[in-house]
């Protein structure tokens, strides 16, 4: 039967007619349809607006922050128009690491969906710390003191940034060299000393 019909439509010119409108391509053919109502909303987005949330709640002088996403990987399919991220609440405060944020997906002021994006997020600050160790009782002077750059753990720890606010404390609890000062670590040196006449 196939091969009659082809027969027949060799015969009328009809296959020839056929062949001109089909058109190839080279390479794997997807099947799947592309649609033009749709945008992408690529990983650069949300760690974008991310990064620019954690910096408006958290962001301190001096504090280079960094965030990579590590999901979505792929792109994030919307319908077009104008496109608004907004990044909700979020357990564990300004701690670094691997987190998680809820990100809304808004289209022309239209909520389309909660995107779940993780990401990796770092900081790092100079902070002061000793050159050599220091003992409970010393007073820290600016020769025992220089500044190092370092990751911190959360973006509201109590780390001493300025070395002005060290220079002339007494010191509470052993200081070793290379590790940042915190600031409970110090105090104002007494003005009365045990002994003194008063």
């Amino acid at each position: 039967m196939t091969i009659i019909l082809l027969l027949g439509l060799l015969l009328s010119g009809n296959v020839w007619g056929l062949v001109e409108e089909t058109a190839y391509a080279e390479g794997p053919v997807s099947s799947a349809r592309v649609r033009t109502d749709m945008q992408s909303v690529r990983t650069e987005v949300f760690e974008r607006v991310v990064l620019a949330e954690l910096t408006r709640r958290y962001g301190r002088p001096n504090h280079q922050l960094s965030l990579r996403v590590l999901f979505p990987s792929q792109l994030v399919e919307v319908p077009k128009g104008n496109i608004h991220l907004e990044v909700g609440e979020w357990s564990g405060g300004g701690r670094t690491g691997r987190r998680a944020f809820r990100v809304g997906v808004f289209v022309n002021q239209q909520f389309i969906q909660t995107v779940n994006v993780v990401g990796e997020v770092k900081a790092q600050v100079a902070v002061a710390t000793p050159i050599r160790w220091l003992k409970p009782k010393d007073v820290v002077g600016v020769e025992a003191l220089a500044t190092m750059m370092v990751d911190v753990p959360s973006l509201t720890h109590d780390f001493v940034l300025d070395l002005e606010e060290a220079i002339g404390k007494q010191v509470l609890r052993p200081l070793p060299p290379r590790q940042p000062i915190r600031k409970i670590m110090l105090d104002h040196p007494p003005v009365i000393h045990k002994g003194d006449r008063v």
